[in-house]
Protein backbone atom coordinates (compact mmCIF):
# COMPACT_ATOMS: atom_id res chain seq x y z
CA UNK A 1 0.00 0.00 0.00
CA UNK A 2 2.78 2.45 0.88
CA UNK A 3 4.64 1.34 -2.20
CA UNK A 4 1.62 2.20 -4.34
CA UNK A 5 1.46 5.69 -2.84
CA UNK A 6 5.14 6.45 -3.37
CA UNK A 7 4.99 4.90 -6.84
CA UNK A 8 2.04 7.14 -7.71
CA UNK A 9 4.05 10.17 -6.59
CA UNK A 10 7.03 9.07 -8.64
CA UNK A 11 4.96 8.45 -11.78
CA UNK A 12 3.17 11.78 -11.42
CA UNK A 13 6.45 13.58 -10.85
CA UNK A 14 8.30 12.04 -13.80
CA UNK A 15 5.42 12.74 -16.17
CA UNK A 16 5.12 16.36 -15.01
CA UNK A 17 8.69 17.30 -14.12
CA UNK A 18 10.48 16.04 -17.19
CA UNK A 19 14.27 16.15 -17.16
CA UNK A 20 16.46 19.13 -16.31
CA UNK A 21 14.24 20.92 -13.78
CA UNK A 22 15.70 22.08 -10.47
CA UNK A 23 13.71 22.13 -7.25
CA UNK A 24 16.24 23.35 -4.68
CA UNK A 25 19.47 23.79 -6.73
CA UNK A 26 21.36 21.53 -4.33
CA UNK A 27 25.08 21.10 -4.88
CA UNK A 28 26.05 18.95 -1.89
CA UNK A 29 27.23 15.35 -2.36
CA UNK A 30 24.72 12.53 -2.29
CA UNK A 31 24.11 11.04 1.16
CA UNK A 32 22.35 7.67 1.38
CA UNK A 33 19.48 7.77 3.86
CA UNK A 34 18.96 4.93 6.24
CA UNK A 35 15.68 3.09 5.77
CA UNK A 36 15.81 1.51 9.21
CA UNK A 37 15.15 4.58 11.33
CA UNK A 38 16.03 4.22 15.00
CA UNK A 39 15.44 1.13 17.11
CA UNK A 40 13.31 -1.84 16.24
CA UNK A 41 12.24 -4.33 15.25
CA UNK A 42 8.65 -3.58 16.23
CA UNK A 43 5.92 -6.05 15.33
CA UNK A 44 2.39 -7.17 16.06
CA UNK A 45 1.86 -10.23 18.19
CA UNK A 46 -1.56 -11.82 18.57
CA UNK A 47 -4.08 -14.47 17.64
CA UNK A 48 -2.86 -14.43 14.03
CA UNK A 49 0.54 -15.83 15.04
CA UNK A 50 -0.22 -17.78 18.20
CA UNK A 51 0.94 -14.89 20.43
CA UNK A 52 4.54 -15.81 19.65
CA UNK A 53 7.13 -13.18 20.57
CA UNK A 54 9.54 -14.88 18.19
CA UNK A 55 7.24 -14.45 15.16
CA UNK A 56 8.08 -11.25 13.27
CA UNK A 57 5.80 -11.82 10.26
CA UNK A 58 3.80 -8.73 11.14
CA UNK A 59 6.67 -6.30 11.53
CA UNK A 60 6.13 -2.55 11.28
CA UNK A 61 8.23 -0.98 8.56
CA UNK A 62 10.25 2.20 8.89
CA UNK A 63 8.62 5.14 7.11
CA UNK A 64 11.16 7.75 8.17
CA UNK A 65 13.00 8.79 11.30
CA UNK A 66 11.37 7.30 14.40
CA UNK A 67 8.10 6.37 12.65
CA UNK A 68 7.16 2.74 11.94
CA UNK A 69 3.95 1.57 10.31
CA UNK A 70 1.92 -1.53 9.57
CA UNK A 71 -0.71 -1.19 6.84
CA UNK A 72 -3.14 -4.04 6.37
CA UNK A 73 -6.65 -5.38 6.69
CA UNK A 74 -7.40 -6.71 10.13
CA UNK A 75 -9.76 -9.69 10.00
CA UNK A 76 -12.75 -9.32 12.28
CA UNK A 77 -12.11 -10.49 15.87
CA UNK A 78 -8.32 -10.58 15.45
CA UNK A 79 -6.71 -9.85 18.83
CA UNK A 80 -3.25 -8.35 19.06
CA UNK A 81 -0.74 -6.11 20.83
CA UNK A 82 2.39 -4.29 19.67
CA UNK A 83 5.75 -5.72 20.73
CA UNK A 84 8.44 -3.05 21.09
CA UNK A 85 11.18 -5.24 22.60
CA UNK A 86 12.13 -8.89 23.02
CA UNK A 87 9.88 -9.56 26.01
CA UNK A 88 6.35 -8.98 27.28
CA UNK A 89 7.53 -5.98 29.30
CA UNK A 90 7.79 -4.01 26.05
CA UNK A 91 4.32 -4.87 24.73
CA UNK A 92 1.89 -2.00 24.11
CA UNK A 93 -1.84 -2.67 24.52
CA UNK A 94 -5.22 -0.98 24.24
CA UNK A 95 -4.42 1.51 27.01
CA UNK A 96 -1.49 2.86 24.96
CA UNK A 97 -3.47 3.07 21.71
CA UNK A 98 -4.91 6.32 20.33
CA UNK A 99 -6.37 7.42 17.00
CA UNK A 100 -9.76 7.40 15.32
CA UNK A 101 -9.95 3.60 14.94
CA UNK A 102 -9.97 3.33 18.74
CA UNK A 103 -12.29 6.29 19.17
CA UNK A 104 -14.77 4.94 16.60
CA UNK A 105 -14.72 1.48 18.16
CA UNK A 106 -13.21 -0.32 15.16
CA UNK A 107 -10.43 -1.34 17.55
CA UNK A 108 -11.86 -2.29 20.94
CA UNK A 109 -10.61 -3.59 24.26
CA UNK A 110 -11.19 -7.29 24.97
CA UNK A 111 -13.06 -8.18 28.17
CA UNK A 112 -13.89 -11.69 29.36
CA UNK A 113 -15.58 -13.36 32.32
CA UNK A 114 -13.02 -14.59 34.81
CA UNK A 115 -13.70 -18.20 35.75
CA UNK A 116 -15.92 -18.79 32.73
CA UNK A 117 -19.35 -17.80 31.48
CA UNK A 118 -21.79 -16.84 34.20
CA UNK A 119 -19.23 -15.79 36.80
CA UNK A 120 -20.21 -12.15 36.43
CA UNK A 121 -16.64 -11.06 37.03
CA UNK A 122 -15.40 -9.23 33.95
CA UNK A 123 -11.67 -8.59 33.55
CA UNK A 124 -9.33 -7.51 30.77
CA UNK A 125 -5.71 -8.03 29.80
CA UNK A 126 -6.04 -5.05 27.46
CA UNK A 127 -5.82 -6.99 24.20
CA UNK A 128 -6.84 -5.00 21.11
CA UNK A 129 -9.54 -6.58 18.96
CA UNK A 130 -10.58 -5.64 15.44
CA UNK A 131 -14.35 -5.23 15.63
CA UNK A 132 -14.75 -4.77 11.89
CA UNK A 133 -12.69 -5.68 8.83
CA UNK A 134 -11.17 -2.31 7.99
CA UNK A 135 -7.87 -1.56 6.27
CA UNK A 136 -5.90 0.63 8.63
CA UNK A 137 -2.51 2.05 9.52
CA UNK A 138 -0.95 1.17 12.85
CA UNK A 139 1.85 3.67 13.49
CA UNK A 140 4.44 3.65 16.27
CA UNK A 141 6.83 6.48 17.17
CA UNK A 142 9.90 4.92 18.77
CA UNK A 143 10.93 8.24 20.34
CA UNK A 144 7.65 9.49 21.82
CA UNK A 145 6.04 6.06 22.29
CA UNK A 146 2.87 7.18 20.50
CA UNK A 147 0.85 4.23 19.12
CA UNK A 148 -2.04 5.13 16.80
CA UNK A 149 -4.62 3.36 14.69
CA UNK A 150 -6.09 5.20 11.71
CA UNK A 151 -8.09 4.06 8.66
CA UNK A 152 -5.86 3.85 5.58
CA UNK A 153 -8.42 4.73 2.90
CA UNK A 154 -10.71 7.65 3.69
CA UNK A 155 -12.79 10.36 2.09
CA UNK A 156 -13.48 13.84 3.41
CA UNK A 157 -16.82 15.18 4.61
CA UNK A 158 -17.19 18.97 4.60
CA UNK A 159 -19.68 21.02 6.63
CA UNK A 160 -20.60 24.69 6.12
CA UNK A 161 -22.15 26.37 9.17
CA UNK A 162 -21.82 30.00 8.01
CA UNK A 163 -25.59 30.37 7.68
CA UNK A 164 -26.11 28.92 11.15
CA UNK A 165 -23.44 30.57 13.28
CA UNK A 166 -24.75 29.32 16.62
CA UNK A 167 -23.96 25.73 15.56
CA UNK A 168 -20.24 26.36 16.22
CA UNK A 169 -20.14 29.42 18.47
CA UNK A 170 -20.11 27.81 21.92
CA UNK A 171 -16.88 25.81 21.85
CA UNK A 172 -16.65 25.71 25.66
CA UNK A 173 -19.66 23.41 25.99
CA UNK A 174 -20.23 21.97 22.52
CA UNK A 175 -18.26 20.36 19.71
CA UNK A 176 -19.15 20.26 16.03
CA UNK A 177 -19.53 16.55 15.33
CA UNK A 178 -20.45 13.98 12.71
CA UNK A 179 -22.03 10.56 13.14
CA UNK A 180 -21.62 8.13 10.24
CA UNK A 181 -22.66 4.69 9.05
CA UNK A 182 -22.79 2.33 6.08
CA UNK A 183 -26.15 1.69 4.42
CA UNK A 184 -27.12 -1.96 4.70
CA UNK A 185 -23.98 -2.76 6.67
CA UNK A 186 -22.33 -2.11 9.96
CA UNK A 187 -19.52 0.23 10.85
CA UNK A 188 -18.85 1.13 14.47
CA UNK A 189 -19.37 4.77 15.34
CA UNK A 190 -20.58 5.90 18.73
CA UNK A 191 -23.34 8.44 19.17
CA UNK A 192 -23.15 11.49 19.12
CA UNK A 193 -20.28 11.11 16.67
CA UNK A 194 -16.69 12.31 16.33
CA UNK A 195 -15.39 15.87 16.59
CA UNK A 196 -14.93 17.69 13.31
CA UNK A 197 -12.00 20.08 12.68
CA UNK A 198 -12.20 23.63 11.33
CA UNK A 199 -10.07 24.22 8.24
CA UNK A 200 -9.36 27.93 8.10
CA UNK A 201 -8.12 27.84 4.52
CA UNK A 202 -11.55 26.74 3.26
CA UNK A 203 -13.60 28.16 6.16
CA UNK A 204 -15.29 24.79 6.62
CA UNK A 205 -15.49 21.95 9.13
CA UNK A 206 -14.25 18.52 8.04
CA UNK A 207 -13.83 14.90 9.08
CA UNK A 208 -12.24 11.99 7.21
CA UNK A 209 -14.57 8.99 7.24
CA UNK A 210 -13.92 5.43 6.09
CA UNK A 211 -14.22 5.03 2.33
CA UNK A 212 -17.21 2.69 2.75
CA UNK A 213 -19.35 5.23 4.66
CA UNK A 214 -22.57 6.15 2.86
CA UNK A 215 -24.48 8.35 5.32
CA UNK A 216 -23.74 10.96 7.98
CA UNK A 217 -25.62 13.06 10.51
CA UNK A 218 -24.08 16.32 11.75
CA UNK A 219 -24.31 17.02 15.47
CA UNK A 220 -23.61 19.55 18.22
CA UNK A 221 -22.01 17.29 20.81
CA UNK A 222 -22.49 17.98 24.51
CA UNK A 223 -18.92 18.06 25.85
CA UNK A 224 -20.14 17.30 29.37
CA UNK A 225 -21.85 14.12 28.16
CA UNK A 226 -20.46 13.13 24.79
CA UNK A 227 -23.13 10.53 24.07
CA UNK A 228 -25.65 13.38 23.90
CA UNK A 229 -26.26 15.91 21.13
CA UNK A 230 -27.85 19.30 21.71
CA UNK A 231 -28.77 19.46 18.02
CA UNK A 232 -28.54 17.23 14.98
CA UNK A 233 -29.14 17.36 11.25
CA UNK A 234 -31.33 15.15 9.15
CA UNK A 235 -29.75 11.98 7.74
CA UNK A 236 -27.45 12.97 4.88
CA UNK A 237 -26.58 10.60 2.05
CA UNK A 238 -23.06 11.35 0.88
CA UNK A 239 -22.63 12.36 -2.77
CA UNK A 240 -20.48 10.28 -5.12
CA UNK A 241 -17.48 12.53 -4.45
CA UNK A 242 -17.83 14.17 -1.03
CA UNK A 243 -14.28 15.56 -1.30
CA UNK A 244 -15.58 18.34 -3.56
CA UNK A 245 -18.99 18.77 -1.95
CA UNK A 246 -19.98 20.60 1.21
CA UNK A 247 -23.16 20.20 3.24
CA UNK A 248 -24.62 23.65 3.96
CA UNK A 249 -26.77 23.83 7.08
CA UNK A 250 -29.77 26.13 6.94
CA UNK A 251 -32.14 27.60 9.53
CA UNK A 252 -34.89 25.27 8.28
CA UNK A 253 -35.84 22.32 10.44
CA UNK A 254 -37.69 19.07 9.92
CA UNK A 255 -39.15 18.11 13.25
CA UNK A 256 -36.27 18.56 15.69
CA UNK A 257 -33.58 18.12 13.04
CA UNK A 258 -31.69 20.74 11.05
CA UNK A 259 -32.06 20.72 7.27
CA UNK A 260 -29.48 21.65 4.66
CA UNK A 261 -28.19 20.64 1.24
CA UNK A 262 -25.08 19.42 -0.55
CA UNK A 263 -23.34 21.95 -2.79
CA UNK A 264 -20.38 21.31 -5.07
CA UNK A 265 -17.31 23.52 -4.59
CA UNK A 266 -13.62 23.72 -5.44
CA UNK A 267 -11.62 23.43 -2.20
CA UNK A 268 -8.24 25.12 -1.88
CA UNK A 269 -5.29 23.39 -0.23
CA UNK A 270 -6.25 22.75 3.41
CA UNK A 271 -4.34 24.31 6.30
CA UNK A 272 -2.63 21.03 7.20
CA UNK A 273 -1.18 20.75 3.69
CA UNK A 274 -0.05 24.38 3.66
CA UNK A 275 1.68 23.92 7.03
CA UNK A 276 3.30 20.65 5.95
CA UNK A 277 4.62 22.19 2.74
CA UNK A 278 6.10 25.06 4.78
CA UNK A 279 8.38 22.56 6.52
CA UNK A 280 10.10 21.52 3.27
CA UNK A 281 9.83 24.57 1.02
CA UNK A 282 13.47 25.68 1.34
CA UNK A 283 16.82 24.00 0.85
CA UNK A 284 17.73 24.53 4.52
CA UNK A 285 14.58 22.77 5.70
CA UNK A 286 14.41 19.83 3.29
CA UNK A 287 17.90 19.07 2.05
CA UNK A 288 19.24 16.51 4.49
CA UNK A 289 18.73 12.78 4.71
CA UNK A 290 16.94 13.04 8.06
CA UNK A 291 14.65 15.85 6.87
CA UNK A 292 13.77 13.95 3.70
CA UNK A 293 12.94 10.81 5.68
CA UNK A 294 10.85 12.81 8.14
CA UNK A 295 8.94 14.42 5.26
CA UNK A 296 8.14 11.06 3.66
CA UNK A 297 7.06 9.67 7.04
CA UNK A 298 4.82 12.67 7.71
CA UNK A 299 3.27 12.34 4.25
CA UNK A 300 2.47 8.66 4.79
CA UNK A 301 0.65 9.55 8.01
CA UNK A 302 -1.63 12.10 6.31
CA UNK A 303 -5.24 11.13 5.52
CA UNK A 304 -6.00 10.19 1.91
CA UNK A 305 -7.54 13.58 1.12
CA UNK A 306 -4.53 15.53 2.38
CA UNK A 307 -2.08 13.26 0.56
CA UNK A 308 -3.90 13.93 -2.71
CA UNK A 309 -4.12 17.66 -1.97
CA UNK A 310 -0.41 17.81 -1.20
CA UNK A 311 0.43 15.95 -4.43
CA UNK A 312 -0.96 18.81 -6.52
CA UNK A 313 -0.12 21.73 -4.19
CA UNK A 314 2.38 24.21 -5.67
CA UNK A 315 5.01 25.72 -3.36
CA UNK A 316 8.66 26.74 -3.12
CA UNK A 317 10.89 28.72 -5.51
CA UNK A 318 10.62 27.82 -8.30
CA UNK A 319 7.14 26.48 -7.55
CA UNK A 320 6.80 22.70 -7.79
CA UNK A 321 4.03 20.35 -6.69
CA UNK A 322 4.23 18.30 -3.54
CA UNK A 323 4.44 15.15 -5.68
CA UNK A 324 7.44 16.56 -7.55
CA UNK A 325 9.15 17.64 -4.35
CA UNK A 326 8.70 14.33 -2.56
CA UNK A 327 9.78 12.35 -5.63
CA UNK A 328 12.90 14.51 -5.76
CA UNK A 329 13.71 13.87 -2.10
CA UNK A 330 13.06 10.13 -2.40
CA UNK A 331 15.25 9.95 -5.51
CA UNK A 332 18.05 12.19 -4.30
CA UNK A 333 18.42 10.51 -0.91
CA UNK A 334 17.54 6.99 -2.05
CA UNK A 335 15.00 6.59 0.73
CA UNK A 336 14.20 2.92 1.13
CA UNK A 337 16.62 2.00 -1.65
CA UNK A 338 18.62 -0.53 0.35
CA UNK A 339 16.65 -3.42 -1.15
CA UNK A 340 17.76 -2.61 -4.69
CA UNK A 341 21.48 -2.08 -5.42
CA UNK A 342 20.72 -0.43 -8.75
CA UNK A 343 19.04 2.49 -7.04
CA UNK A 344 22.01 2.99 -4.74
CA UNK A 345 24.50 2.68 -7.57
CA UNK A 346 22.65 5.09 -9.83
CA UNK A 347 21.82 7.66 -7.21
CA UNK A 348 25.12 7.31 -5.40
CA UNK A 349 27.01 8.99 -8.24
CA UNK A 350 24.50 11.78 -8.69
CA UNK A 351 25.23 15.22 -7.28
CA UNK A 352 21.93 16.78 -8.28
CA UNK A 353 18.37 15.70 -8.77
CA UNK A 354 18.63 16.48 -12.49
CA UNK A 355 21.43 13.96 -12.93
CA UNK A 356 19.61 11.36 -10.85
CA UNK A 357 16.47 11.61 -12.98
CA UNK A 358 18.49 11.61 -16.22
CA UNK A 359 20.46 8.53 -15.14
CA UNK A 360 17.40 6.55 -14.15
CA UNK A 361 15.23 7.46 -17.11
CA UNK A 362 18.10 7.10 -19.61
CA UNK A 363 19.26 3.75 -18.26
CA UNK A 364 15.92 2.08 -17.70
CA UNK A 365 13.20 4.14 -19.36
CA UNK A 366 10.06 5.55 -17.76
CA UNK A 367 8.40 2.20 -17.08
CA UNK A 368 11.49 0.88 -15.32
CA UNK A 369 11.73 4.05 -13.27
CA UNK A 370 8.24 3.43 -11.95
CA UNK A 371 9.17 -0.19 -11.32
CA UNK A 372 12.25 0.95 -9.44
CA UNK A 373 10.00 2.83 -7.04
CA UNK A 374 8.01 -0.35 -6.50
CA UNK A 375 11.23 -2.01 -5.40
CA UNK A 376 12.43 0.97 -3.38
CA UNK A 377 9.20 1.36 -1.41
CA UNK A 378 7.92 -2.20 -1.58
CA UNK A 379 5.04 -2.29 0.85
CA UNK A 380 2.06 -4.50 0.34
CA UNK A 381 -1.18 -4.37 2.28
CA UNK A 382 -1.36 -7.47 4.40
CA UNK A 383 -4.26 -9.43 5.77
CA UNK A 384 -4.47 -11.65 8.80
Amino acid sequence: MLGKKITAIALWAVMTIGVGVNVFSMNNSFIKASAEGTGGPFYLVGSMNGWSLENTDYELESIGGSLYQFVGTLAENTEFKLNTSTGWEGVLNYTHLSGSCKFDGVLEEVWYEQGGSGSGVWVTDHNIRAKGEIEMRLTYNSVTGAFTGEPDDTKRVWLDTTGLGWWENDSSTTAVGVYFWVSGGSLPCHWAGDDMTKDNANGLWYYDVYSSVTHVKFTRINKASRSEAFNQSIDVELPANPNTSKYVLSAETSGAEQVGGSVGFSPVAPTVVINFAATIDTQAEACSASSAEAAVGAYLCLPTYEQNAFNSYLFGTPAKTGAETLAYLVTYYGIGGESDPLSGNLLGIATSRDIAIILIVSAFGLASFVGLYLIIRKRKARQF
